[in-house]
């Protein structure tokens, strides 16, 4: 007769990790730990040619836990590096609009704060990072940098316009005149432009498919905090006690 051999040996266990919706990448990773070190004693008291152990999950895709913790990796990766890359355009955009290094970092900051509140408000409605919340990260910059340029690019061209009369040229009444020509040319089209567009977004949070209502939802919070901040932030950073003067990194060309 033919002598069996032990092929292997496959050991089933069942976990904590389950549910609907992905725990947070924190918990997966405590639970990986500890399967790995079980992992490690199983093969270490093993005898000779048993040293196999794996740990697998049951299911493919991202129902596996453990695919679901490297997909994570990747999300926060590509989340930062496109958040990274879209703030540096966007400040290379105020730069080209407002030609000036001082306005532009100031609507940066306040670009800045925006993406702050909008990940705050994603937070306090229990969030996890998924697909959706990187791509929305990947392109928050671009969203929300929209009201603050409108805000920085009429208050500069203001600015500019206003010489005032003799010593008054550099006082900071010029700032207050240029904020409230900046507001009042901006402040209504911006205000019917965040109406539509948050009107747009809820309709789109109202839809049932996941993806649809959270990037809707997240368009209403970046359309709020921006229009928000870009109405008060911006303008309250521009204007300056002292007087200060705005310096411009291009000629611009008279008519």
């Amino acid at each position: 007769e033919e002598e069996e051999v032990l092929a292997y040996v496959q050991l089933r266990a069942d976990t904590l990790v389950k549910g609907l919706f992905p725990p947070p990448r924190e918990e997966l990773e405590v639970h990986h730990a500890n399967w790995e070190a079980l992992k490690d004693e199983i093969n270490l008291n093993a005898p000779d040619g048993l040293y196999a152990v794996q740990i697998i999950g049951e299911h493919i895709g991202m129902a596996n836990k453990w695919v679901q913790l490297t997909v994570y990796g990747s999300y926060v990766e590509m989340s930062s590096y496109g958040l990274l890359i879209g703030l540096i355009f966007a400040y290379l955009v105020l730069l080209f609009a407002t030609r000036s290094f001082c306005i532009s970092l100031l609507a940066s900051a306040c670009l800045v704060q925006v993406i702050a509140g909008v990940l705050a408000s994603t937070i306090a409605c229990g969030w996890l990072l998924g697909i959706e919340e990187s791509l929305c990260l990947v392109i928050i910059s671009g969203i929300c940098v929209d009201y603050v340029l409108h805000i920085a690019c009429a208050y500069s061209q203001a600015y500019t316009a206003d010489r005032g009369d003799g010593d008054d040229s550099n006082s900071s009444a010029r700032r207050v005149r240029a904020s409230e020509v900046a507001l009042k040319r901006m402040g209504s089209p911006l205000f019917a432009g965040a109406a539509t567009t948050l009107g747009a977004a809820i309709s789109l949070s109202l839809c049932t498919f996941t993806v649809l209502s959270k990037i809707g939802l997240f368009i209403a919070f970046a359309t709020i905090w921006s229009w928000v901040t870009a109405q008060t932030l911006l303008l309250k950073n521009m204007y300056q006690p002292q007087p200060v003067e705005v310096s411009f990194c291009f000629s611009r060309a008279r008519g």
